[in-house]
């Protein structure tokens, strides 16, 4: 090697050495705090995945971004963990940690975490008034389960803890089956249709310091429980918990003596109260009230008149359709016409396309919101000539005919800014307004 490359090394050398000094003293008093935190991550340090909610407000999201924590971001209506999840749990070690900061995270009507065959994992809320798990919809109920802990007669999933977390709305809050050493702690178990936790060939589980509240449906049918033990589930304990409100007056189920207080074999120390009286509802089929919503009078317009519009035009020519609303109706070819429009209230809504076939043939377009997945709209050829409110939906053929299933939710909206796009799929239709009604 030649000497001055030798120098140039050692030159650079020096340099990297001054200049961590320089930053020592720079970061030495007010900074060498914030370099602390970077080293600790404060209550996320040891994690080794921090998930955030839609919600999560944005100091946390600041925090965790000075941390250098880049956290996965739940997405509404899905399942965090599990086969198919947004988290795969074979990526995570032996005593793996997650965290799941202050949100609600909406898990629609499936699974949120579904563990089976996993052992030594940690899971951990904000607490049990910021960490907000949430199954079913405003219409719809949840077939899911909140946290489902399974594994196999030969191969028990073992060694989980769950605290600091809310589970409301599904059909099971937690189940476990085929499990061995799992602790609830903190852990708020309310309205979850058939059981708040069930126990199925699990032994020598805890729950300790948590509520379990108004779950089995006790205002209606009263069909579940707020524990389930259910064949050879042994040597769990329940402690230091309040059990409130719980379905068929507040029993413990145990399959062998069925609304039994204490089932044998398991430690249940609570405080168990029962003080509210049914209240039978009607079941009613949540598509069905879906299709027959229409506006109301407190429903807000949005004339089309003004929209952006590409491959489409503005018209007046009533021979196509009878009347419109306000300066002119759009008329789409092949293109698309592109909404911006605010609402002071974020929500869910009703989406009401008004629209219309102006040939003897059924029509059909696309309806995407907030740059959300495509849906469909469907005009039917003995409607030619008339306005007509059409649902954006999922595909589904009646006879024949294109009936769209209405989202039984609705749409999520921001407070704010919002965008609706209506795009050519047969195209040659006609298009008025659209109405939003905000689901109570």
């Amino acid at each position: 090697m030649k000497k001055k490359h030798i120098f140039l090394i050692a030159g650079a050398a020096v340099a990297a050495v001054l200049l961590a000094v320089v930053i020592f003293l720079l970061l030495r008093d007010d900074d060498s705090e914030k370099l602390a935190a970077y080293r600790d991550a404060g209550i996320y340090s040891g994690y080794h995945i921090v998930v955030v909610a839609r919600n999560t407000p944005d100091e946390v999201l600041d925090e965790l971004w000075d941390y250098g924590i880049h956290p996965v971001e739940h997405v509404r209506n899905s399942q965090l963990i599990g086969a198919g999840g947004i988290v795969d749990t074979s990526l995570l070690p032996d005593g793996g940690m997650i965290f799941l900061c202050q949100g609600t995270y909406d898990a629609g009507t499936g699974d949120f975490i579904r563990l089976e065959n996993t052992n030594s994992l940690t899971i951990t809320g904000a607490g049990t008034d910021q960490t907000i798990i949430k199954g079913g919809g405003l219409v719809t109920a949840s077939l899911g389960t909140g946290i489902h802990i399974g594994g196999t007669q030969s191969a028990p999933a073992e060694n989980i803890l769950v605290e600091d977390l809310s589970i409301t709305d599904f059909r099971n809050g937690v189940h476990m089956v085929h499990a061995r050493n799992i602790t609830l702690k903190n852990v708020e178990l309310t309205r979850n249709q058939n059981n708040g936790i069930w126990f199925e060939n699990t032994m020598n589980s805890r729950v300790e310091a948590s509520r379990i509240e108004e779950n089995g449906n006790p205002r209606g049918n009263d069909t579940g429980y707020g524990l389930m033990f259910t064949y050879n589930s042994f040597g769990n304990e329940i402690v230091d918990t309040v059990y409130i409100n719980n379905a068929n007056n507040n029993a413990v189920d145990s399959v062998f003596h069925p609304q039994k207080q204490f089932p044998e074999g398991n430690n249940i120390s609570m405080e168990m109260s029962h003080n509210i009286e049914r209240i039978y509802l009607p079941v009613i089929d949540p598509i069905e009230v879906a299709f027959s919503a229409r506006p109301g009078e407190n429903s807000i317009f949005i004339d089309l008149a003004g929209a952006e519009l590409t491959g489409a035009e503005l018209t007046r020519r009533t021979e196509r359709v009878e009347q419109y609303s306000g300066e002119g109706y759009v008329f789409l070819y092949d293109g698309s016409i592109t909404i911006e429009f605010h609402l002071e209230q974020a929500g869910f809504y009703r989406v009401f396309v008004v629209g219309a076939t102006t040939e003897p043939n059924s029509k059909c377009d696309y309806v995407t919101i907030n740059g959300g997945p495509r849906f469909l709209t469907s005009f039917l050829y003995r409607e030619q000539g008339k306005w007509v409110y059409s649902q954006p939906g999922t595909e589904v053929w009646i006879n024949h005919e294109l009936r769209p299933n209405p989202q039984v939710d609705g749409f999520e909206m921001r407070q704010g800014s919002n965008v609706i796009v209506i795009s050519a799929n047969w195209g040659y239709a006609a298009y008025d307004s659209i109405y939003l009604e905000l689901i109570q």
